[in-house]
């Protein structure tokens, strides 16, 4: 019996230090926290993201408070090399898959006089501590732009 406890534990062990290289090796893009204010009870946060190889990012799950999001504004960069494709996606994942814009984020505009689009929905509530920014059709390597997410 004991045998077959240690022969589990190993497994175990060895599992568990997969698991980070393999988190890892899933992450595309990269996604870094600009800064964080807050401000009459709600956190605002910014996020820069810049695209890899195929125009995408995920895989970078983010802390944040618990809350509900309030408002995202989508800022795409302006300068020509790394301003993302016209109608780019954005999502934003809690730890379960879901997306909390539900699936309002599709087909951002970067031409349009108001290419900073602010969603004003109802709000989400989420209990995690985590969340993914997830980028896609942003066109090639090193397409960038922020997004600024409001929480209360």
């Amino acid at each position: 019996m004991r045998l077959k406890w240690t022969g589990r534990l190993i497994l175990l062990a060895a599992l568990l230090g997969l698991v980070p290289a393999l988190a890892q090796a899933q992450a595309v893009g990269t996604v870094t926290l600009e800064s964080t204010v807050k401000h009459y009870g709600v956190r605002i946060y910014t996020f820069r993201w810049v695209a890899g190889a195929d125009g995408a990012v995920s895989g970078h799950p983010l802390k944040v408070v618990p809350g509900r999001v309030v408002s995202v504004k989508a800022i795409p960069d302006t300068a020509a090399a790394t301003k993302p494709d016209a109608n780019y996606d954005l999502a934003i994942w809690d730890q379960d898959g879901f997306d909390v814009l539900y699936g309002q984020g599709t087909d951002l505009k970067v031409d349009a006089p108001n290419a900073p689009s602010m969603f004003l929905f109802h709000p989400t509530r989420f209990n995690d501590q985590r969340l993914d920014i997830r980028i896609a059709q942003a066109g090639a390597a090193g397409r960038a732009g922020r997004v600024i997410l409001t929480i209360e």
